[in-house]
């Protein structure tokens, strides 16, 4: 789990409504690249294997939307 949230794969982040902002982020930015999370697991793994054209698809596709979910979490703020 640690490894899925330094790639962006997973947020951690609670809700308390007493706050003013009441979304509270509870991870840093991610450091680890997306893809070297995904090889690390093995569902993952073996899906590049076995359909290499399809996975490459897909992990382009989530590590689109991971930054998408960086962008909105970290740097909402400075927009």
């Amino acid at each position: 789990m640690k490894r899925a949230v330094e790639s962006g794969y997973w947020t951690l982040y609670h809700y308390d409504p007493r706050l003013a902002e009441p979304l509270v982020v509870d991870c840093k930015e991610p450091t680890l690249p997306y893809e070297e999370f995904l090889m690390g697991e093995t569902r993952y793994s073996s899906l590049k294997k076995t359909f290499p054209d399809n996975a490459e698809k897909l992990f382009a596709q989530g590590a689109k939307d991971a930054e998408e979910r960086s962008q909105r979490f970290f740097h909402s703020k400075d927009v």
